[in-house]
């Protein structure tokens, strides 16, 4: 090997022996080559070759094995720069590419370097102006931009506020998820409508199973499939979920949900119908309580100073009259109106008499309540007197254990029930809760 640096005195220069290629690694030599041919040999290790021509150049690569032997070293390495019109085609001797190529292609101002593998009986391109020229793509290389690249390891982007940008100008942009080779998944922008889907298939690669939309002006779109919230579906349609969409809390609106506000209050609620019941202040405001008695006896004379035996239940909401003990206790606490009728005849007058007279009461808790006292004195018909009394009230009741009856007097002698059955009832209903 020549000397690589001579040395006499003070400034003295830095020289070169004749195709000393470790100087040329030293100082980047780049050589120029303007004709149609050329061979690469040991010489070149390290250096620029710049082809030019407007003709088509051939070069050449020296068997790899000469090339070490010359240099005493396990690896060689180039770089081919064309800056001419011609096109430069690079060929090994009996070597080849490791890609199982004969020949690269260099056309105008297209570079590439190679280097000897470890075989020493192949060319690897480590570095291209044109990717599609750079053999053997793994992991450990770049990727590649003028071509379709499958890499087998992890693409990190190791950057503060780093982006992964699909940048397309003229098509939809899509990211495909692939399961061993089948279409699983896909997230694509789609130009014309400006929307972003998100489409997953089935097992088979093809059946839809969800899409999810961002479209335009913002807004979220399943299309196909099922929304959760917490794990758990919405079953509700579009349209039973905008129930919900109301101007004001506590404000009853038209075809929306019945909100209260802060205060717990409602209000601009019309109608109302409760088919159960609503409980207010915790009394249930449905129970409509409501009882109607009648008697069956008749022609047996009435006792002075006593309960009306009203014995057949005709109506009874909640079953809350006694047709034994002739006692109504309701069991909701509020007003009542409590109306007590009756009809009594008293045989072998042939005429009736202001001294004789009838007597209805209303009694709570066995007490008669003046209020509902009732008398009349008799009418004669047919030979008989008939005596009618009506006792009315609106009374208080505890919804317990207060009762109400009715209760007649009569100064007459041998009076019985008649006079119809709708004259001889019992009856009581609520008008207010309390």
């Amino acid at each position: 090997m020549a000397a690589i640096i001579t040395r006499t005195g003070k400034g003295a220069a830095i020289t070169q022996s004749e195709n000393d290629s470790n100087l040329d690694s030293l100082c980047g030599i780049n050589e120029p080559q303007t004709g149609t041919t050329y061979t690469v040999d040991a010489a070149d290790q390290n250096s620029t070759i710049e082809f030019s021509n407007a003709a088509s150049i051939t070069a050449t690569l020296t068997l790899i094995s000469i090339i070490l032997a010359a240099n005493d070293t396990s690896d060689f390495q180039v770089s081919l720069k064309n800056i001419g019109v011609g096109i430069v085609t690079v060929t090994p001797t009996t070597d080849a590419f490791d890609d199982g190529t004969a020949t690269k292609t260099l056309a105008q101002y297209e570079w590439m370097t190679i280097q000897t593998d470890s075989t020493q009986s192949l060319w690897n391109i480590i570095a291209s102006s044109n990717a599609s020229k750079i053999d053997g793509l793994d992991a450990s290389q770049l990727l590649r931009s003028d071509a379709d690249d499958t890499t087998t390891g992890n693409l990190t982007i190791n950057k503060t506020g780093a982006e992964f940008t699909l940048d397309s100008s003229s098509q939809n942009a899509t990211i495909v998820y692939n399961d061993g080779g089948t279409l699983r998944t896909t997230a694509q922008w789609n130009r014309t409508s400006d929307a972003y889907n998100i489409i997953q298939y089935d097992t088979d690669g093809s059946t839809l199973r969800a899409q999810l939309a961002l479209t335009e002006l913002g807004k979220v779109n399943v299309a196909t499939g099922t929304l959760q919230l917490a794990g758990v579906d919405v079953t509700a349609s579009a349209t039973k979920l905008n129930y919900n969409d109301i101007t004001t809390l506590g404000t009853v609106q038209a075809n929306k949900t019945v909100t209260a506000d802060s205060n717990l209050d409602v209000t601009s609620i019309n109608d109302l119908t409760v088919d159960n019941s609503l409980v207010v202040n915790g009394v249930d405001m449905a129970q409509n309580n409501f009882f109607q008695a009648s008697s069956t006896i008749s022609g047996t004379s009435i006792p002075v100073n006593a309960v009306m035996p009203f014995d057949v239940e005709d109506t009874d909401l909640f079953n809350e009259y006694n047709n034994t003990t002739y006692q109504y206790t309701p069991q909701t606490a509020g007003w009542y109106e409590i109306i007590g009728s009756l009809t009594a005849t008293a045989t072998g007058h042939s005429t009736g008499g202001i001294d004789q007279a009838v007597e209805v009461w209303v009694r709570k808790n066995g007490t008669k309540e003046e209020t509902s006292k009732s008398m009349s004195t008799p009418t004669f018909v047919n030979e008989s007197d008939f005596f009618t009394g009506t006792a009315r009230i609106i009374i208080l009741l505890n919804g317990s254990t207060d009762y109400v009856d009715i209760f007649a007097d009569m100064n007459v002698t041998g009076p019985s029930l008649g006079g119809g059955s709708l004259l001889r009832t019992f009856s009581g209903k609520l008008i207010y809760r309390t």
